[in-house]
């Protein structure tokens, strides 16, 4: 990266403190023989980049995981190239929309869908693509001829709004997807000229889940903007997002002409929690998942809450899900590679014709 990989040493630096990897300075278990740390050096790394962090104040949670996921893509890019995905996990358009009609099949899209990874992947090469990276896509349908102009982008996490007043101060996870998901149409004063037919429509917009990481980050957007005559003002939603610690089937979600290799199971591995009645004050705390059980981080205070522990609250901010068939081990990732599609998340055929003339391996 430009910033000769600082970022990436000092977060290595963190998780060796964490995990006891520094010369026996830190117990790997936490209880009584464990200790606490404060990474000083991290934060002043940070802050030479993020500024805002030097302040003491509180900030984003959520901003400040973005960030650090993208600065390690930035350090630890396998292409040494730019136009990796952004501080605000922007979507990098890796190729131009592609027109479909509605007759076009899943092996069609899937094809598209491989060629923008392919492409993503030329300048986009790291473990953050490898575990964190997703595919969405996004289409505009026109209401005369029906033609799809259809775009895959890679994303790094789902941004999920939630609704001002749920019935029961209660929503569900799914809903919250298949809001995300569902089909718009454009007003008059947003109207898109239609490539194939050439007039000007009230299109329909979509966003689709095509292609879900090893490791998904969803954020729960609980703010909520209120205008009172001239002021704008923000409010903390406290609604409860229901959802199934383990086994959460996004199946059901994704659109049922995409192809996965493996089963859509997810288990909740950890969980960023916001303390405080308002969005620009409180308190953030993480729990996350051990091999004994649940664990609560609370600046220098470590609670074991035990194995079989709720964690899902009206407090959650972002959510850590893993994949049920993700590799445990760094030697079992797949790495994302241009020249071998066989460890793409896609269903491959050798005779698409942007793999001809590729040394690509197709072998398992």
């Amino acid at each position: 990266g430009p910033a000769g990989c600082i970022v990436a040493l000092v977060y290595a630096a963190v998780l060796h403190n964490l995990f006891g990897l520094a010369e026996g300075q830190c117990s790997s278990t936490l209880g009584p023989g464990g200790r606490c740390f404060a990474p000083m050096d991290f934060m002043v790394v940070l802050s030479r980049f993020q500024p805002y962090l030097a302040t003491g104040e509180m900030q984003d949670s959520q901003e400040l995981l973005a960030w650090l996921l993208g600065a390690l893509n930035e350090d630890l890019n396998r292409a040494g190239g730019a136009n990796v995905v952004g501080l605000d996990a922007s979507p990098l358009r890796a190729t131009s929309p592609c027109l479909l009609g509605m007759s076009g099949g899943p092996r069609e899209e899937e094809r598209h869908a491989a060629e923008a990874w392919f492409r993503h992947l030329h300048t986009n090469r790291s473990i953050v693509v490898d575990l964190f990276q997703g595919q969405l896509r996004s289409q505009l349908r026109c209401p005369s001829c029906k033609i799809r102009s259809v775009v895959f982008d890679p994303f790094l996490y789902l941004a999920l709004p939630l609704p001002a007043r749920p019935p029961h101060g209660v929503v569900s996870l799914d809903e919250l997807v298949r809001h995300l998901c569902s089909e718009e149409c454009l007003d008059a004063a947003n109207l898109w000229v239609c490539p194939n037919c050439g007039e000007h429509v009230e299109a329909r917009k979509k966003l689709d889940l095509w292609k879900l990481p090893p490791i998904l980050m969803v954020h729960l957007k609980r703010t909520s903007f209120v205008q009172e005559g001239h002021c704008v003002w923000t409010r903390k939603l406290n609604c409860l997002v229901e959802f199934p610690q383990e086994r959460f089937d996004f199946r059901p979600l994704l659109p049922p002409e995409t192809i996965h290799k493996d089963p859509q199971l997810y288990d909740l591995i950890a969980v960023v929690d916001h303390l405080g009645g308002t969005v620009d004050s409180g308190h953030y705390t993480a729990t996350c998942r051990r091999p004994d059980g649940w664990w609560e981080f609370n600046d220098s205070h470590a609670k074991y809450l035990g194995a079989g522990a709720n964690v899902v609250s009206n407090k959650n901010y972002v959510l850590i899900m893993e994949r049920r068939s993700a590799p445990t081990e760094p030697h079992a990732i797949d790495r994302q590679l241009p020249n071998e599609p066989h460890a793409w998340p896609h269903l491959i055929d050798v005779d698409w014709s942007f793999l001809i003339g590729e040394e690509c391996s197709f072998g398992g």
